[in-house]
């Protein structure tokens, strides 16, 4: 009986384990978006922000829902629950805006990731193609 178990338990671990170290996917960076170290911003739209922090690396950062008026601010603040400057910013924190008409308005973070130079172009280009279709041409 013991040793029937401890068969079945190395087969287990075998199986769970990789063939061989090509068959393990690459690591994936871990995006990091320190609440202290926001530099800059840029709000697209009342949904994203396109955040730069102080090693001037860009972040996108998704809301669950549009966030009134975010184009037009001037500032925000971020609230993370339980955390310090040098926390990552993570889904479910929120990003703060004051409006002198609502007071304080908060919208909550969907998603962060890294924000490449890659979809920033496709971001300029679906822009440019946008007002291209709006002027007429």
């Amino acid at each position: 009986m013991k040793t029937t178990f401890w068969l079945a338990a190395a087969t287990a671990t075998l199986a769970i384990l990789p063939a061989k170290a090509g068959d393990m996917p690459p690591p994936q960076e871990r995006v990091c978006l320190r609440v202290g170290e926001i530099n800059d911003f840029k709000a697209p739209d009342n949904k994203t922000l396109i955040i730069t922090d102080n090693l001037h690396k860009k972040f996108k950062v998704t809301l669950l829902a549009p966030c009134s008026g975010l184009t037009f601010r001037q500032t925000i603040g971020v609230d993370s629950p339980g955390s310090t400057r040098l926390s990552c910013m993570s889904a479910g924190d929120t990003i703060v805006t004051h409006d002198s008409g609502f007071g304080h308005l908060r919208c909550a973070v969907k998603s962060v990731e890294a924000y490449t130079p890659e979809m920033e172009k496709a971001d300029k280009d679906a822009k440019e193609k946008a007002k291209a279709e709006k002027s007429g041409g």
